[in-house]
């Protein structure tokens, strides 16, 4: 086969190939890694929710000087949110967002923890830390902040990497 059609015939090969990559990796956008709560509300309702919960409970709002503010991120669509506890002394950052097939559900996603008032250090849950550490993540903000939503909700997994929920 002559050089020139071996050089055309593996730029569109390479290029199936990157996107299968980056589809599968959750490079899409999304974080592969981030725990998924389901609510059965929509989008909007669950922001104002979060919201709500951090206007009434003002212990869970991280100082703003450490990069911590609520915002909507206008190239995905996802509402990223930050809560803080004082006990522990840590950040953590989520999401939320929803899927275009599915208009009346939401999805929380937990994405990552930071220790300490610092420059920011996050790492990300199902990741960075080991079985224990993230199971205990995942429980602790279940308990100290999903359950005080007083939605309902289901655990979705993750979805890609880890085999513990």
């Amino acid at each position: 086969m002559k050089r020139w059609l071996k050089i055309v015939l593996a730029i569109p090969i390479f290029y199936i190939c990157l996107f299968v990559i980056v589809y599968f990796l959750g490079l899409n956008g999304n974080s592969g890694f981030a725990q998924q709560y389901k609510f059965d509300v929509k989008k909007g309702y669950l922001i104002r929710t979060v919201e709500d919960f951090k206007t009434k409970n003002k212990e869970f709002i991280p100082v703003s000087r450490y990069g911590a503010i609520d915002y909507l991120d206008t190239m995905t669509t996802h509402f990223v949110a930050y809560i803080y506890y004082p006990a522990e002394d840590e950040i953590v950052c989520f999401y939320i967002d929803s899927k275009p097939d599915e208009p009346n559900q939401s999805y929380l996603n937990l994405l990552s923890v930071n220790r300490g008032l610092r420059e920011p250090q996050y790492k990300l849950v199902n990741k960075d830390f080991g079985r224990s550490e993230n199971l205990e993540i995942k429980k602790n903000f279940q308990e100290r902040f999903l359950k005080k939503l007083s939605l309902e909700y289901s655990d979705a997994g993750n979805g890609n990497f880890v085999f513990w929920k």
